[in-house]
């Protein structure tokens, strides 16, 4: 049997908290802030960059915001346990 399991995924998104949740994403901030972390994100994202990974997913997060796709018919589409 296929499962899906996630830690800590947010369904329900919002402008506002997309805002929020985005401005932890800048990766100036993120250097200057936790540099350690981002040396992490570094070596663990080589093949597109973390600095783009983060720009990437706050462009998504504020998307969901906007579009909030994870409604309850949605999730019942997937096929697997979730």
């Amino acid at each position: 049997m296929i499962r899906v399991a996630t830690i800590g995924t947010k369904l329900q998104w919002t402008v506002g908290g997309a805002a929020r949740e985005t401005a932890f994403l800048d990766p100036a901030t993120v250097r200057a802030n936790v540099p350690t972390f981002a040396e992490s994100l570094a070596r663990t994202h080589v093949a597109l960059g973390w600095e783009a990974l983060l720009r990437a997913t706050a462009e998504m997060m504020t998307w969901m915001g906007e579009k909030a796709p994870l409604t309850e018919e949605a999730l019942r589409t997937i096929p697997h346990p979730v």
